[in-house]
């Protein structure tokens, strides 16, 4: 048995070379995954980004009883979902469209 400490271990001992690990072992997985959900590299990268900061901010409160991936892609599944409601929160349709039109071609014009 190695008593080479696991990747986890290292993240939790605030190694910059295991973040760098973990970014080079997951990251192209994460952000193709982010991408599927979100349909724009630009989201995905903040999404992933995301997911970074939240691994980083709360490895310590990882169990180890799964694998790391399938932690981060949970935290990234979130993180999509939140920007995803995000933007259906913020979709905005004009009502001019719906303001009947005359012959004319005038239209009514709202009172307020």
């Amino acid at each position: 048995m190695s008593n080479k400490p696991s990747l986890v271990d290292r993240l939790v001992d605030g190694d910059q070379h295991a973040f760098k690990e973990l970014i080079r072992l997951y990251g192209a997985r994460l952000l193709l995954k982010a991408e599927q959900m979100l349909g724009c590299p630009d989201e995905a990268r903040d999404c992933v980004q995301e997911c970074y900061i939240q691994v980083h901010k709360n490895i310590s409160n990882f169990r180890q009883e799964a694998e790391i991936y399938s932690w981060m892609y949970r935290i990234l599944v979130n993180a999509c979902l939140k920007k995803m409601r995000a933007r259906s929160a913020t979709i905005v349709e004009s009502l001019d469209d719906l303001q009947p039109t005359f012959e004319d071609g005038c239209r009514l014009e709202p009172l307020w």
